[in-house]
């Protein structure tokens, strides 16, 4: 994390299995942008401080199906590759090629679905709206970043000068991203885009 002052960006860069990169930078005291790169795909998105609830919540999740998938394939792998070296079976071999790749699929998916998350919500209409993996890349850099970025909405000031419109398009472009990442479904983005409609027309 990068932390000159309190007028400087301040920046967290998390790794995520196999090859997921997330930058989050606090530039000011008005936006955090999130700059996201996968192995197909890179995305950035700037999101408000006003849009964000204080005091995350944590969620962690373990998935224990596709941990005994795992090792039930990667044991089933080294029992096959054994008994094809030792009674001189290629075709056995070749099947042993196909359960290894359904023991990395497994692996990957018991790692997909493993989380520890910090998520903020919604100022506006509640909903969980920033997913932040916990402790990532380690304890004090997270905690640090995390100080921060608490301090800098408890004391963020709404901007009065944006108009309805600036507003709803803000807002539209934020829950695209999350739609597009698949945190939430074609239902909730229109449940949530008519919330976040009728909350910029009651503030406004």
């Amino acid at each position: 994390m990068n932390n000159a002052n309190n007028s400087s960006p301040v920046t967290l860069k998390q790794h995520h299995f196999p090859f997921g990169v997330r930058e989050l930078i606090l530039d000011g005291h008005k936006t955090l942008t999130i700059n996201e790169q996968s192995l197909f795909r890179k995305d950035s998105t700037t999101i408000p401080l006003e849009l964000l609830q204080g005091s995350p919540a944590t969620s962690r999740t373990f998935s224990l199906k596709w941990l005994i998938n795992s090792i039930i394939l990667i044991a089933l792998s080294i029992f096959s590759y054994w008994f094809s070296k030792e009674y001189n079976m290629p075709l056995l071999q070749i099947l042993t090629l196909f359960v290894v790749c359904f023991a990395i699929f497994a692996i990957y998916q018991f790692f997909a679905n493993t989380s520890n998350l910090v998520i903020y919500r919604n100022a506006y209409t509640n909903e969980h709206y920033l997913y932040l993996w916990n402790n990532n890349p380690n304890k004090i850099l997270f905690q640090e970043f995390i100080k921060i970025l608490n301090q800098r909405i408890d004391g963020f000031e709404e901007n009065k000068a944006n108009s309805l419109s600036e507003r709803i398009e803000l807002y539209s472009q934020h829950l695209a991203f999350l739609h597009q990442e698949k945190i939430i479904s074609d239902s909730e983005l229109s449940k949530l885009s008519r919330k976040i409609y009728e909350k910029a027309l009651a503030a406004n």
